[in-house]
């Protein structure tokens, strides 16, 4: 049977155009929304350098383009494994190219989960927040409150609300005591 999922159109085209290749899929919730995740084993440097941007097309052109959520489309991670070490130039290259997926080199070793604990959940990243909330007390000035108890302030622009407003702070401070 024909998988007609974008995942499918994906890995049936990748099979044909790379034989060397293997592709696995995987999509990830995210509870507002989904990622996808591309797994491409590459033997070699020289087969990564030579493929990588054909990879990238045919993910944008079969999977990318049909996916209808604007948020799942900013949401690709394409993963190159590899078990040899990558030139710091085309790894850069690769890993900074800004077109249809983030691209992420990783070593071979690396398991599925971990790649994606680390590079889409962040898993890796610790922020603390704090969920302490801090309550300021007010205080009164007890020098202003001395200066002001007895007196009327005149009250110039004020609209009758704000006048209502004043009289009732001002009522409030000097009950305190």
């Amino acid at each position: 049977m024909k998988d007609s999922s974008p995942s499918g159109n994906v890995k049936e085209a990748f099979q044909e155009q790379f034989l060397d290749l293997s592709l696995l899929y995987e999509e990830i919730d995210l509870g507002n929304g989904k990622a996808h995740a591309f797994f491409v084993d590459i033997e070699g440097y020289e087969v990564l350098e030579e493929s990588w941007q054909q990879i990238v097309n045919l993910i944008a052109i079969n999977f990318q383009n049909k996916l209808e959520k604007e948020f799942e489309r900013w949401n690709i991670y394409l993963f190159f494994r590899l078990s040899e070490a990558v030139d710091k130039g085309l790894k850069y290259k690769i890993e900074n190219d800004t077109f249809s997926c983030r691209k992420i080199i990783i070593d071979k070793s690396e398991s599925h989960k971990s790649a994606v604990e680390d590079h889409i959940l962040n898993k890796l990243v610790n922020i603390g927040v704090s969920t302490q909330s801090t309550q300021n007390v007010f205080e009164p000035n007890k020098i202003i409150q001395e200066v002001l108890k007895g007196k009327t302030l005149k009250k110039i622009n004020t609209t009758p609300d704000a006048r209502k407003a004043y009289d009732l702070l001002v009522e409030k401070i000097i009950n305190k005591k």
